[in-house]
Protein backbone atom coordinates (compact mmCIF):
# COMPACT_ATOMS: atom_id res chain seq x y z
CA UNK A 1 0.00 0.00 0.00
CA UNK A 2 1.34 3.39 -0.86
CA UNK A 3 1.55 5.53 2.24
CA UNK A 4 0.11 8.70 0.73
CA UNK A 5 -2.96 6.99 -0.73
CA UNK A 6 -3.65 5.13 2.53
CA UNK A 7 -3.38 8.38 4.51
CA UNK A 8 -5.67 10.32 2.18
CA UNK A 9 -8.33 7.61 1.99
CA UNK A 10 -8.19 7.06 5.77
CA UNK A 11 -8.68 10.78 6.39
CA UNK A 12 -11.69 10.67 4.04
CA UNK A 13 -13.06 7.68 6.03
CA UNK A 14 -12.59 9.46 9.36
CA UNK A 15 -14.03 12.79 8.28
CA UNK A 16 -17.01 11.17 6.57
CA UNK A 17 -17.74 8.90 9.55
CA UNK A 18 -17.38 11.69 12.11
CA UNK A 19 -19.52 14.15 10.13
CA UNK A 20 -22.21 11.57 9.51
CA UNK A 21 -22.23 10.45 13.14
CA UNK A 22 -22.35 14.06 14.35
CA UNK A 23 -25.17 14.92 11.94
CA UNK A 24 -27.17 11.87 13.02
CA UNK A 25 -26.70 12.76 16.68
CA UNK A 26 -28.33 16.13 16.01
CA UNK A 27 -31.21 14.56 14.09
CA UNK A 28 -31.83 11.56 16.36
CA UNK A 29 -32.08 12.52 20.00
CA UNK A 30 -31.85 9.02 21.47
CA UNK A 31 -28.15 8.08 21.70
CA UNK A 32 -28.57 4.32 21.45
CA UNK A 33 -30.23 4.69 18.02
CA UNK A 34 -27.26 6.50 16.51
CA UNK A 35 -24.89 4.25 14.50
CA UNK A 36 -21.43 4.26 16.02
CA UNK A 37 -19.38 4.64 12.85
CA UNK A 38 -16.28 5.75 14.73
CA UNK A 39 -16.34 2.46 16.64
CA UNK A 40 -16.90 0.31 13.55
CA UNK A 41 -14.07 1.94 11.61
CA UNK A 42 -11.22 0.63 13.83
CA UNK A 43 -12.94 -2.73 14.33
CA UNK A 44 -13.33 -3.45 10.64
CA UNK A 45 -10.11 -1.65 9.71
CA UNK A 46 -8.14 -3.90 12.05
CA UNK A 47 -9.77 -7.04 10.66
CA UNK A 48 -9.34 -6.08 7.02
CA UNK A 49 -6.02 -4.25 7.00
CA UNK A 50 -4.02 -5.44 9.99
CA UNK A 51 -2.41 -4.26 13.20
CA UNK A 52 -0.83 -0.96 12.18
CA UNK A 53 -3.95 0.26 10.41
CA UNK A 54 -6.25 -0.81 13.24
CA UNK A 55 -4.02 0.90 15.80
CA UNK A 56 -3.79 4.19 13.92
CA UNK A 57 -7.42 4.37 12.89
CA UNK A 58 -8.54 3.41 16.41
CA UNK A 59 -6.45 6.20 17.90
CA UNK A 60 -7.70 8.77 15.36
CA UNK A 61 -11.33 7.63 15.61
CA UNK A 62 -11.12 7.78 19.41
CA UNK A 63 -9.79 11.32 19.16
CA UNK A 64 -12.71 12.32 16.93
CA UNK A 65 -15.16 10.65 19.35
CA UNK A 66 -13.76 12.49 22.36
CA UNK A 67 -13.46 15.80 20.52
CA UNK A 68 -16.96 15.75 19.05
CA UNK A 69 -18.53 14.61 22.32
CA UNK A 70 -16.84 17.46 24.20
CA UNK A 71 -15.31 15.05 26.69
CA UNK A 72 -11.89 14.84 28.18
CA UNK A 73 -9.47 13.65 25.52
CA UNK A 74 -8.09 10.21 26.27
CA UNK A 75 -10.64 7.54 27.20
CA UNK A 76 -12.13 7.27 23.71
CA UNK A 77 -8.67 7.29 22.16
CA UNK A 78 -7.49 4.43 24.37
CA UNK A 79 -10.64 2.39 23.85
CA UNK A 80 -10.48 2.90 20.07
CA UNK A 81 -6.81 2.01 19.95
CA UNK A 82 -7.27 -1.20 21.94
CA UNK A 83 -10.34 -2.20 19.94
CA UNK A 84 -8.43 -1.67 16.68
CA UNK A 85 -5.51 -3.74 17.99
CA UNK A 86 -7.78 -6.52 19.26
CA UNK A 87 -9.66 -6.62 15.96
CA UNK A 88 -6.38 -6.88 14.06
CA UNK A 89 -5.80 -10.26 15.70
CA UNK A 90 -8.60 -11.51 13.44
CA UNK A 91 -6.84 -10.33 10.27
CA UNK A 92 -6.66 -13.24 7.85
CA UNK A 93 -5.43 -13.64 4.28
CA UNK A 94 -8.70 -15.22 3.12
CA UNK A 95 -11.53 -12.75 2.49
CA UNK A 96 -14.19 -15.25 3.55
CA UNK A 97 -12.69 -15.43 7.04
CA UNK A 98 -12.51 -11.64 7.21
CA UNK A 99 -16.24 -11.43 6.42
CA UNK A 100 -16.97 -14.07 9.07
CA UNK A 101 -14.76 -12.34 11.66
CA UNK A 102 -16.40 -9.00 10.82
CA UNK A 103 -19.83 -10.47 11.46
CA UNK A 104 -18.67 -11.68 14.88
CA UNK A 105 -16.53 -8.67 15.85
CA UNK A 106 -19.18 -5.98 15.26
CA UNK A 107 -21.58 -7.25 17.96
CA UNK A 108 -18.69 -8.18 20.26
CA UNK A 109 -17.19 -4.69 20.02
CA UNK A 110 -20.62 -3.15 20.60
CA UNK A 111 -21.17 -5.19 23.76
CA UNK A 112 -17.62 -4.49 24.98
CA UNK A 113 -17.88 -0.75 24.33
CA UNK A 114 -21.30 -0.56 26.02
CA UNK A 115 -19.96 -2.41 29.07
CA UNK A 116 -16.85 -0.22 29.36
CA UNK A 117 -18.81 3.02 28.98
CA UNK A 118 -21.39 1.82 31.53
CA UNK A 119 -18.65 1.02 34.05
CA UNK A 120 -17.10 4.45 33.47
CA UNK A 121 -20.53 6.08 33.92
CA UNK A 122 -21.04 4.22 37.19
CA UNK A 123 -17.59 5.17 38.49
CA UNK A 124 -17.48 8.76 37.20
CA UNK A 125 -20.86 10.24 36.27
CA UNK A 126 -20.45 12.87 33.55
CA UNK A 127 -23.62 14.87 34.23
CA UNK A 128 -26.11 15.43 37.01
CA UNK A 129 -29.05 14.29 34.85
CA UNK A 130 -27.82 10.68 34.93
CA UNK A 131 -29.06 8.76 37.96
CA UNK A 132 -26.28 7.69 40.31
CA UNK A 133 -27.79 4.32 41.16
CA UNK A 134 -25.63 1.60 39.51
CA UNK A 135 -28.60 -0.75 39.17
CA UNK A 136 -30.55 1.82 37.17
CA UNK A 137 -27.54 2.57 34.95
CA UNK A 138 -26.92 -1.13 34.21
CA UNK A 139 -30.61 -1.90 33.56
CA UNK A 140 -30.83 1.06 31.17
CA UNK A 141 -27.71 -0.06 29.32
CA UNK A 142 -29.00 -3.63 29.02
CA UNK A 143 -32.42 -2.52 27.81
CA UNK A 144 -30.82 -0.36 25.09
CA UNK A 145 -28.35 -3.04 23.96
CA UNK A 146 -30.56 -4.86 21.37
CA UNK A 147 -31.29 -1.64 19.46
CA UNK A 148 -27.64 -0.62 19.70
CA UNK A 149 -26.59 -4.01 18.25
CA UNK A 150 -28.98 -3.61 15.34
CA UNK A 151 -27.89 -0.06 14.58
CA UNK A 152 -24.19 -0.94 14.80
CA UNK A 153 -24.71 -3.88 12.44
CA UNK A 154 -25.98 -1.34 9.89
CA UNK A 155 -22.98 0.89 10.69
CA UNK A 156 -20.64 -2.07 10.10
CA UNK A 157 -22.25 -2.71 6.71
CA UNK A 158 -21.79 0.98 5.85
CA UNK A 159 -18.10 0.90 6.81
CA UNK A 160 -17.54 -2.26 4.76
CA UNK A 161 -19.22 -0.52 1.82
CA UNK A 162 -16.79 2.38 2.32
CA UNK A 163 -13.86 -0.04 2.19
CA UNK A 164 -15.10 -1.41 -1.14
CA UNK A 165 -16.06 1.92 -2.68
CA UNK A 166 -12.85 3.73 -1.69
CA UNK A 167 -10.27 0.95 -1.42
CA UNK A 168 -6.97 1.66 0.27
CA UNK A 169 -5.05 -0.20 -2.40
CA UNK A 170 -5.50 0.25 -6.12
CA UNK A 171 -6.95 -2.82 -7.76
CA UNK A 172 -4.59 -4.52 -10.17
CA UNK A 173 -5.50 -4.75 -13.80
CA UNK A 174 -4.25 -8.06 -15.03
CA UNK A 175 -4.45 -9.00 -18.68
CA UNK A 176 -2.51 -12.25 -18.68
CA UNK A 177 -3.48 -15.36 -16.77
CA UNK A 178 -1.18 -16.61 -14.03
CA UNK A 179 -0.83 -20.08 -12.62
CA UNK A 180 -1.96 -20.62 -9.05
CA UNK A 181 -0.35 -22.69 -6.31
CA UNK A 182 -2.30 -25.78 -7.28
CA UNK A 183 -1.34 -25.41 -10.94
CA UNK A 184 -4.71 -24.04 -12.05
CA UNK A 185 -5.27 -20.70 -13.69
CA UNK A 186 -6.18 -17.87 -11.30
CA UNK A 187 -8.65 -15.21 -12.40
CA UNK A 188 -9.26 -13.35 -9.13
CA UNK A 189 -7.67 -9.90 -9.24
CA UNK A 190 -9.99 -8.13 -6.80
CA UNK A 191 -8.17 -8.07 -3.48
CA UNK A 192 -8.39 -5.31 -0.88
CA UNK A 193 -5.18 -6.16 0.92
Amino acid sequence: MSGRRVTIVTIIYLVLASLLQSLLSHLIHTPYRIPDLLLMLPVLGGIWFGRHYGFRVGLAAGFFRDFLAGRLLGPGMLIGMYIGLAASLLNHADRRFRFLFSAVAVPAATVFHTAVMTVLTVLWPMSQSIPHDPQVIWSRALSQLPMRLLVNAAAGAFVLALFFLLPLKKRKKQSDLSYGKAGGVEHDVFDLT
